[in-house]
């Protein structure tokens, strides 16, 4: 994941820039609506992880928590090795009603 334009000096400037992601489907997405929400939570996750699974439960109840707090909540896929089918089946099966996103770099 890497900043669609431009580049920061410093990681509170980082945090605002717009981000290039990945949908699922394959077609690129530029996330730049921070300022729509209080705050944005990207949550770094895989589909083939033991811990991501044993911490499903976890992220939906701080997302249920603070989605409601104007906190929104993007799931970001990093392992390229994980098609955009495997990572859909995953979080419909760990119930995320937050987006998800690959990371296209």
């Amino acid at each position: 994941m890497r900043p669609a334009t431009g580049s920061a000096s410093s990681s509170a400037a980082l945090a605002a820039q717009p981000i290039e992601v990945e949908r699922l489907d394959g077609s690129r997405l530029t996330v730049d609506n921070y300022s729509e929400h209080l705050a944005t939570a990207f949550v770094f996750l895989s589909s083939r992880s033991p811990e991501v699974r044993q911490a499903a439960d976890t992220i939906r109840t701080l997302n249920d928590r603070t989605r409601r707090r104007g906190v929104m909540f993007a799931g970001i896929f990093p392992n390229p090795a994980e098609s955009g089918e495997e990572v859909l089946r995953y979080c419909q099966a760990s119930g995320f009603i937050f987006p998800c996103y690959r990371d296209p770099s």
